[in-house]
């Protein structure tokens, strides 16, 4: 049990899958246990050892997630690609935004880059938000607390690390957060889950948006950082009604939950089938639609 958890613990902070770690920490420890039995029962006294054992077992493993710990803080994989991009950000507003000027920013690296500004221009930060399915809402989606749900969702990712929620915009969230804010730009920036990158694809059909710069930097072995810095004119925005835009997954999700609402879900899906563009392209949006068709009855 021993080498189970500590398998299991090392693979969490290795960022390691914990099946196989977990596996070998039961094999070592049961071996450890096989070989124990198998002395005592050759007349060799070992319940002395036991505890000095035991004792050096956790010393060294304790110092082995250590180290591994270490290593994976340290060089985290995308940490040299984040600093390249929040340097190459900063860089890019000090030379080309005039001090004072108002700067909204999306979710990820929000604070790293305002850090350096926050001093020089007005910061502020216009992200998506947490919102859920719901089949009784013109477009099946829903801002809990909110009321009416609104039928100007453009942009809507899953929101990964719940199972049943999504990460969306709606246009007039945008309207009035840059209106209020008078934010005359927006810094936003991609490439990990939590980044709600589909209001990209749907600022391409908006107005009141002009993109002034743009960064890519790789990270190995996950995908790239993008970054995109928008002028915004806040009295001229506007999106395209009859566009909403869903990362595959996102609508894989909704349009699961959506059937488990049964005639009331079906409803919904043909309400939103023909405004659906997915993003990005490929397989998994073919099949994403696909099963949209389907609940819908088409």
């Amino acid at each position: 049990i021993l080498g189970l958890a500590g398998g299991v613990v090392l693979a969490g902070l290795g960022s390691r899958p914990p099946l196989p770690f977990g596996l070998a920490g039961l094999v070592v420890g049961a071996g450890a246990v096989a070989l124990a039995l198998f002395l005592e029962r050759r007349g060799r006294e070992i319940r002395a050892f036991i505890v000095p054992a035991v004792a050096i077992f956790v010393l060294l493993g304790g110092s082995a997630l250590l180290i591994v710990h270490g290593r994976n803080s340290v060089n985290r994989a995308g940490d040299v690609a984040r600093s390249q991009m929040v340097g190459a950000e900063v860089a890019w507003i000090r030379a080309n935004i005039p001090p004072g000027t108002e700067i909204a920013y999306g979710s990820f690296l929000a604070y790293e880059t305002a850090y350096y500004l926050a001093a020089d221009y007005g910061t502020t930060e216009i992200r998506a938000r947490i919102s859920i399915s719901d089949a009784a809402a013109p477009d099946g989606l829903l801002r809990v607390g909110e009321s009416p749900a609104g039928d100007d969702w453009i942009a809507v990712d899953s929101a990964p690390r719940n199972v049943d929620q999504f990460m969306a915009y709606r246009a007039s969230w945008l309207v009035s957060q840059f209106q209020a804010k008078q934010a005359l730009y927006w810094v936003y920036t991609t490439g990990i889950d939590t980044s709600s990158p589909t209001i990209e694809s749907a600022l391409t059909t908006a107005t009141g948006f002009t993109k002034v710069a743009d960064w890519t930097f790789p990270v190995a072995g996950n995908p790239p950082l993008y970054t995109a810095i928008y002028k915004v004119d806040p009295a001229a925005i506007s999106f395209n009604a009859s566009r909403l835009v869903m990362a595959p997954d996102a609508l894989a999700r909704l349009v699961g939950l959506l059937a488990a609402d049964g005639a009331a879900g079906k409803a919904a899906a043909n309400r939103i089938v023909s405004v659906i563009d997915v993003q990005p392209a490929g397989p998994d949006a073919t099949a994403a639609l696909a099963a949209l068709h389907a609940l819908a009855g088409q």
